[in-house]
């Protein structure tokens, strides 16, 4: 499990009118190396009251990835069999 070092440093960048997250920047040690994320988040949806980014896209270094959400809920039941072990592994198509 990664833990956040007291020196990592996130600065946010805000909307000045509404003040939504437009952008993350992540500045880190890892391995004894600096790395800079960036995040953006867009496509914002007004859901049960709370400004929502349905899509986020990450930066670092030469690679990127982005998260579109088709949904978001809260408070959602989930079951709790979702959060079982599995008793065994057997990959797809075996």
């Amino acid at each position: 499990m990664a833990k956040r070092k007291p020196r990592d440093v996130i600065d946010y960048y805000l909307d000045e009118s509404t003040y939504i997250p437009l952008k993350q920047i992540t500045k880190t040690t890892f391995n004894n190396q600096e790395m800079e994320t960036e995040t953006c988040f867009s496509n914002y949806e007004m859901i049960d009251g709370i400004a929502m980014p349905m899509s986020m896209k990450n930066t670092a270094a030469q690679f990127s990835s982005q998260i579109i959400f088709d949904s978001i809920e809260f408070n959602a039941d989930v079951p709790d069999k979702l959060f079982e072990k599995p008793t065994s592994y057997a990959p797809k198509g075996q």
